[in-house]
């Protein structure tokens, strides 16, 4: 089951405690590959390189934040540069 399904299902507190989500979103944008997510203990991803469904930067982060449905208070990208 995945997060939205869980609240629609058992309420968004119930959700947070079970997929472990913290307060502050961190998303690390490795260009030209991911933006990779961590909020508490959910972790999740994002491709970026020549796909149709994520052609930036900002809509790779943008479906991050919806998989959450937006329940954080805080949120910080960081830009990987090896």
């Amino acid at each position: 089951m995945v997060f939205d399904e869980w609240v629609d299902k058992y309420g968004m507190e119930s959700a947070r405690r079970q997929f472990g989500l913290g307060d502050h979103l961190v998303m690390v944008v490795r260009p030209g590959k991911n933006v990779f997510g961590t909020c508490g203990n959910w972790k999740g991803s994002e491709p970026l390189a020549n796909t149709t469904r994520n052609p930036d930067v900002e809509t790779a982060c943008q479906r991050i934040r919806d998989s959450l449905m937006n329940c954080f208070e805080t949120e910080e990208i960081i830009i990987d540069n090896p």
